[in-house]
């Protein structure tokens, strides 16, 4: 088939199969996160940590070329710098029990729609055009997107914590650490 004669509905259906319920869970943990909600305080650190690793393996395993460094490199300063300039919607809240009180939030479900449109075309140019795997522009805009998208969710869940949370919690000793609340 040529590039030319594929159509939207070639790439979907040539798509593999893992790729659907990766995109029902981003869909799924992005509709939660856009609702109040109570969790530990760790539990804050897991979305932002999945979309790194994402980041950091697409840099390792697609954009492994000076330019797909410098994308990385350009994607991480700019999605600090967006995640500082968009404040968070409200401030976490600590709560007595330890728990951590969070507003819900559109831009995370965004986000995670943003990381997986990127991914998706970009796995699918390669699919239908092999050469653009040595495209230096292509490499760049490859890690430039997901590092983005990554420093943009880390830098706003980590604004969102209340102030002081690290030292709170590291200055508690372990029987308060690890004693249910009465």
């Amino acid at each position: 088939m040529e590039p030319n004669s594929i159509g939207v509905l070639d790439i979907v259906v040539h798509t593999p199969l893992w790729v659907w319920p990766l995109l029902a869970y981003s869909l799924v943990a992005g509709w939660r996160m856009t609702r109040d909600r109570t969790v530990a305080p760790w539990r804050v650190s897991i979305m932002p940590a999945i979309v790194t690793a994402f980041a950091v393996a697409n840099l390792v395993t697609v954009a492994n070329s000076l330019a797909g460094m410098a994308g990385f490199a350009v994607g991480t300063a700019l999605g600090g710098m967006a995640g500082y300039a968009i404040p968070p919607r409200r401030q976490a809240r600590m709560l007595d029990d330890g728990r951590l009180a969070l507003a819900g939030d559109w831009l995370p479900l965004l986000l995670l729609i943003g990381i997986f449109a990127a991914r998706y075309a970009q796995g699918a140019a390669l699919a239908i055009e092999p050469g653009f795997g040595d495209n230096g522009l292509f490499a760049f805009a490859g890690a430039a997107a997901p590092a983005f998208f990554a420093m943009l969710m880390v830098v706003r869940a980590m604004r969102a914590l209340p102030a002081g949370i690290f030292r709170r919690r590291a200055g508690r000793s372990n029987a308060e650490k690890y004693t249910a609340p009465s």
